[in-house]
């Protein structure tokens, strides 16, 4: 597994007052960065590292053996697998796959019953037909939304849709039968020798900034639906103000002034996204390409930003 490293910014420490729940807060925002190994170059020669350490599957002793999971109209017997961690969030969840049927798997955070994710292999039918038009598509999923998976009080309009479409196109090259995927924007359908598969997502903005635990929906060609994967509940309690996107920003900014090498070149940045880390406190990633030249070389990486508000 590739290795990464933190880069810890000392001294990045913006103070300001916020106010989340009608309550004055005091919250200092510090930033630091996770790049593939390798890119140690991109940053200064007295900036440190930490190697960030990797937890493998574990197997919770906590966990239901056996338990009934459900999604929307459906309902499995489930067996216990292992339990892993989100990448991001360093939560815990606890994976089970169906008893009879192995191609359905159900994700839960960890000793408890909040459905993280739902997985069907074969398709799992939401009533969409397989030529129905973009909009009736994201109006079956909205609907879905509403009745059955929104908490109470959230109204659809407060979500942000994003569509993604994968294409896959068949190809003979050299004699060799090929596969290409690519991800691009926007509800596509395929072309000659194409399959496609759809990323529907509603995120929930704070401040300007996407939830990155969004509801997400991956459909098939014929629309039936493979994945589902749903935020934790407790991030509809936040109120608008909990993220300060000037302050935010401000911080990402000035890492990238004291913490980039003089042969960094340009920065893009490709999103930024908050989420509750497994301490329960709230943090922004903000997603960056970023340019370095050394000599005669340029190159890139994409380096990730974590701004812990605190």
């Amino acid at each position: 597994m590739k290795k990464q490293f933190y880069v810890l910014l000392l001294g990045l420490l913006i103070a300001l007052c916020g106010c989340q729940k009608n309550e004055e807060k005091e919250a200092s925002y510090e930033t630091f960065a996770v790049a593939a190994d390798g890119t140690k170059q991109l940053f200064s020669g007295d900036a440190k590292f930490k190697e960030e350490k990797y937890e493998e599957a574990y197997q919770n002793k906590n966990a239901a053996k056996e338990k009934r999971g459900s999604f929307l109209d459906v309902s499995d017997e489930l067996v216990y697998e292992e339990t892993e961690k989100n990448h991001f969030t360093g939560c815990p969840i606890d994976l089970y796959k169906g008893k009879t049927d192995s191609q359905v798997k159900y994700w839960y955070f960890s000793d408890t019953s909040t459905l993280y994710q739902y997985f069907n292999e074969r398709g799992l039918d939401i009533g969409i037909a397989a030529d129905a038009a973009e909009d009736e598509i994201y109006s079956a999923l909205e609907g879905l939304l509403v009745e059955k998976l929104l908490p109470e009080g959230v109204e659809i309009n407060q979500l942000r849709r994003t569509v993604r479409t994968r294409m896959f196109t068949n190809t003979v090259e050299d004699g060799i039968p090929t596969l290409t995927a690519d991800s691009v924007d926007g509800y596509i359908l395929p072309g000659e020798n194409q399959e496609t598969e759809y990323v529907i997502m509603y995120a929930y903005p704070i401040g300007g900034v996407d939830s990155y635990e969004m509801y997400v929906f991956t459909l098939t060609e014929a629309h039936a639906l493979i994945l589902y994967s749903a935020p934790r509940p407790e991030i509809f309690s936040l109120s608008d103000d909990a993220i300060d996107k000037k302050k935010m920003q401000e911080s990402v900014d000035n890492f990238c002034k004291e913490g980039f090498s003089k042969e960094t070149g340009k920065k893009q940045t490709n999103g930024q996204f908050w989420y509750w880390n497994s301490e329960g406190k709230l943090e922004i990633l903000t997603i960056m390409d970023v340019e370095y030249n050394r000599g005669d070389h340029t190159g890139g990486e994409i380096v990730e930003l974590i701004t812990t508000l605190e």
